[in-house]
């Protein structure tokens, strides 16, 4: 069967939702709510600008994309997610080769400028060979085994360390309040002050504040207590239904 692109049209607040929810490789970073926080924070810098690409079998797409202002002040260039963060395509159908050469070709030559990070849990993108620039790398653990299994596998170091919490007496608990939010942000910035020049970006307590806002299911602040309560660590963990993503 020949497969054509039929229509390429805005998409819905809906659409997105509910493609984003039934597409089994999708990530926090290709989420409506990740794209508007940035929109948010960044006072407008990113716009959402998602786009349903509808194919002649019926079948469709979504590009969950943002624009990005240029430095002439016109709203022109795509980025697949915000921050350079991987996104392309989601779908909950499923799409062959034909449809995905149609949204590559879709993507390097009829969107004008772009900036295209893979999604390294799409197969279509390595099956179907996507023209692939630079290189960067994402470590990802399968978790469906099992903590043992996975406990099994990590570093004697690591095991160590854990062990040594445990008859710490450290507690891990999921942060409820903006003032434990903020307090993980003071632990955030002394941790960028130890990283010295090596920090690439410093990021402002109202992108913290932003993300505590959202009361949302699919973003969680993760905080680690001495036993007489002060904070140790954290992790803002960023979550869609099969995938775990570490924030900040």
């Amino acid at each position: 069967m020949n497969v054509k692109i039929n229509e390429i049209r805005s998409a819905t607040p809906d659409e997105w939702l509910s493609i984003w929810n039934k597409c089994p490789y999708s990530t926090i970073y290709h989420s409506e709510l990740w794209a508007d926080i940035w929109s948010k924070y960044t006072e407008g810098w990113y716009q959402k600008s998602p786009l349903i690409v509808s194919f002649s079998d019926g079948k469709k797409s979504l590009l969950p994309f943002s624009r990005q202002m240029s430095h002439r002040g016109s709203m022109d260039i795509f980025v697949s997610s915000p921050l350079g963060k991987y996104g392309g395509w989601l779908s909950d159908d499923v799409i062959g080769r034909e449809h995905v050469n149609l949204l590559k070709n879709l993507l390097s030559k009829d969107l004008g400028y772009l900036y295209w990070y893979t999604n390294p849990f799409d197969e279509q993108v390595t099956l179907n060979k996507a023209d692939i620039k630079e290189v960067y790398y994402t470590n990802a653990a399968n978790l469906e085994t099992g903590f043992d299994m996975v406990f099994g596998n990590w570093s004697s170091s690591s095991k160590r360390a854990f062990r040594k919490a445990q008859k710490s007496g450290v507690l891990v608990k999921i942060a409820d309040t903006e003032m434990e939010w903020y307090e993980y942000y003071k632990v955030y910035e002394d941790a960028i002050r130890r990283w010295g020049e090596r920090t690439l970006i410093l990021y402002k307590w109202s992108l913290f504040q932003e993300l505590y806002k959202r009361q949302s299911s699919q973003i969680k602040l993760w905080l680690s207590y001495s036993d007489n309560g002060r904070i140790l660590a954290g992790a803002i963990v960023g979550y869609s239904n099969t995938h775990a993503m570490y924030l900040y």
